[in-house]
């Protein structure tokens, strides 16, 4: 097959990454980076490096950049997870509103337009074949690879007027090049509109199905991304300020401070601004904190800033960094081949699998979207794709893909809810509980949470398989696949060794540090230390993590806002308000109202974290006044506020992820995550409920 490209581009180069320094090939068809540094580059001449921080940092496993055009001519690159506003370029005559969508390790790229609308989307981790398809692309925006290592291709920058015919030869495997990590490694991905037209030795037998072309084109791409115009982001900037400013001038209840009702408009505010997202996160916080100060609500120097003293904020940070230590290494994949090499045998065998891997990280990854992207799923993007269960058809996806990422998406949320450690929201939970006089440390969390969670890892892939089987059912290849990708990584690495050390001992601390008077923030900046110190992670890869910093920033803004409430009597005011909605109620009756109403009104949310910023206190506290037993009540909202995660396709990190994959439509998503929260709520209801009563945590 002969590749040309067409007089006419859809747009100039969009971007070029340049990988180097530890550079590791994960397979022999996948390229993805660990370790090692990458900066971005646009056409030749400009850099963001500020994008090296979101590919390699705090466990990320994907994110958008929106390139938006500003009145001057340049260009304005936002990433709408969270890692902030990059530099602006002056690349108007290049740049033309696209977004990326990057899946770390496996080479994943999106493509979108500027208008949001995605246009097509290819995973890239069989180069070879998506190139020698020509039934598979024709006349589709595509990216393509320049990789260094094809013969006689020299480290370069790709232009745009060359012509490539050799694109589908093989990318080399690890093995083939030892010295790959001292290699220069340039990716090079760019936006044109391709033409694939066969040579005259081309086999007839591979056109007979070309006249199927466009109609495969169009099923492999995954569900569109709403649009997002200016009209629409000026609506929602319109809303926010409409509801924070009436607010604002509701007359000040009794028993709250003057400054009370100020705070909630701008707290409520924020809220929005993360729901609605007009700006980055970080970005939606450090505004609503300026509106604070400068109105007088909250004093710059006493209250403002008090979230950044939190421990529960620093914890979170200092967990985001020990997690780049499994990713750095590759200990994670390994832990997860270790499992598929075990069970991998069958669809189901291999979903436990999964589920385990992530449970064995989950105490020591706070990301889980870093959890389940980073980590687990290139391994199930692989295992469907050797199936041959792609996202092309129907058909394809439910063969295997489908199937395992829905489970493992499901799976995530049990996980996150199990370890205070798990998700990046629960020490907040935990902080919040705390200030109501609990003693909830993470071996308490850990222990409520081990009977109902085994129950819920062990019934929720059986589950999925019921009411979305996968049609292949035996994948007796899988073990073989994993044992081989095991050879090739050989054996434990110094740095994976001392990353397992540091994993153990971590956990020794978090649940018995207690006893030796060292918390659980002392015990993650000491496995920081020992990391740092071993040369596991450096400064420079702490420093680029700009998630971690993010979460910073956006927390302990947050945090600061929450206990600004609570200083004003808001949130006892508004806790007042619901217990009066349940009054008269049993408590058990009550309790079990507020809780299906905190888990379904996550509906209305697009992050775990800000529902348990918004809500948690209140809900604990309208709880508390029914007459739950302050434990019990604290345990399950926590529990809930991980639970949550799967019901939407935009419910949380890891489910933008896999559904991105283009594996599932809304309308499946939106029934199997009905479903599926329908069986955690009888699990966490009924075996929660008696373990909690046999541990004394429902006591009155």
């Amino acid at each position: 097959m002969s590749v040309h490209f067409s007089e006419k581009f859809v747009t100039q180069v969009v971007a070029g990454f340049c990988v180097f320094g530890g550079l590791k090939m994960i397979d022999d068809e996948a390229a993805g980076v660990v370790g090692g540094r990458v900066t971005a580059y646009f056409t030749h001449e400009y850099v963001v490096p500020e994008i090296t921080a979101c590919l390699r940092g705090g466990g990320k496993s994907w994110i958008e950049l929106i390139a938006t055009t500003e009145g001057d001519g340049g260009v304005r690159l936002v990433d709408t997870q969270g890692c902030g506003a990059f530099s602006r370029c002056d690349l108007a005559q290049h740049c033309h509103g696209i977004v990326v969508v990057h899946q770390k390790f496996t080479g994943f790229w999106a493509l979108f337009t500027k208008d949001f609308h995605r246009f097509y989307s290819t995973g890239l981790a069989h180069h070879s074949r998506l190139f020698s398809e020509s039934k598979r692309i024709q006349s589709s925006p595509v990216f393509l690879w320049a990789n260094p290592f094809l013969k006689g291709e020299p480290r370069r920058k790709l232009k745009t007027s060359e012509r490539y015919s050799h694109i589908n030869r093989q990318i080399p495997t690890h093995s083939q090049h030892k010295n790959a990590d001292e290699t220069v490694c340039t990716l090079h991905v760019c936006a044109y509109q391709v033409s694939f037209q066969r040579s005259t030795d081309m086999r007839q037998s591979s056109s007979a199905s070309e006249p199927d072309a466009t109609a495969r084109n169009e099923q492999s791409q995954p569900p569109e991304k709403p649009k997002q115009t200016n009209t629409v982001l000026i609506v929602k900037v319109a809303v926010i300020l409409a509801i924070t400013i009436a607010i604002w001038f509701i007359p000040v209840p009794p028993g709250v401070e003057p400054r009370g009702m100020h705070m909630l408009a701008i707290f409520a505010g924020t809220i929005l601004g993360l729901i609605f997202q007009p700006l980055p996160t970080p970005s939606v916080a450090l505004i609503g904190l300026g509106a604070a100060m400068i109105t007088g609500t909250m004093n710059a120097k006493e209250e403002a800033l008090k979230g950044f003293g939190n421990d529960s904020i620093w914890i979170i940070v200092a967990a985001f960094f020990i997690a780049d230590g499994f990713l750095i290494t590759g200990l994670g994949k390994r832990i997860a081949l270790l499992f598929v090499r075990m069970l991998g045998k069958s669809s189901l065998g291999l979903s436990y699998g999964m589920a385990i891997t992530d449970l064995v990280l989950a105490p020591a990854t706070p990301s889980n979207t870093a959890r389940a992207g980073g980590v687990i799923y290139p391994i199930i993007r692989s295992l469907a794709e050797v199936n041959g269960s792609t996202n092309e058809t129907p058909e394809k996806r439910r063969k295997l893909g489908s199937y395992l990422l829905m489970t493992e998406a499901q799976v995530n949320t049990i996980t996150a809810a199990m370890f205070v450690t798990a998700m990046a929201g629960n020490p907040l939970a935990q902080k919040f509980a705390q200030e109501k006089g609990l003693h909830l440390d993470w071996g308490t969390w850990a222990l409520a949470a081990l009977a109902p969670g085994l129950i819920a890892l062990a019934v929720m892939p059986w589950f999925i398989s019921k009411v979305y089987p996968p049609t292949i059912k035996h994948t007796p290849d899988a073990p073989d696949h994993a044992r081989k990708e095991l050879a090739e990584m050989g054996p434990l690495s110094v740095p994976e060794w001392i990353m397992l050390g540091t994993f153990v001992l971590l956990l020794a601390l978090w649940i018995g540090g207690t006893s030796w008077g060292i918390s659980a923030t002392s015990a993650a900046f000491f496995g920081i230390a020992i990391l740092l110190v071993t040369k596991v992670l450096t400064w420079k890869d702490m420093a680029n993590n700009s998630s971690a910093w993010s979460t910073l920033i956006f927390f302990a803004v947050l945090v600061g806002m929450a206990d600004q409430l609570k200083k004003l009597k808001v949130v006892d005011w508004v806790g007042d308000r619901a217990a009066h909605s349940v009054a008269g109620m049993s408590w058990p009756l009550a309790f079990g109202i507020l809780i299906l109403v905190y888990f379904y009104i996550h509906y209305m949310f697009a992050s775990n974290t800000a529902q348990i910023v918004a809500l948690y206190a209140v809900f604990l506290g309208a709880a508390i006044s029914a007459g739950t037993p302050p434990m019990f009540a604290a345990l399950f909202l926590g529990f809930t506020g991980n639970l949550i995660g799967g019901i939407t396709h935009y419910a949380s990190g890891p489910a933008g992820v896999y559904y991105g994959s283009g594996y599932f439509s809304v309308g499946e998503w939106f029934k199997l995550g009905f479903l599926s929260s329908l069986v955690n709520i009888i699990i966490w209801g009924v075996v929660g409920t008696a373990w909690l009563f046999a541990l004394g945590y429902a006591t009155p």
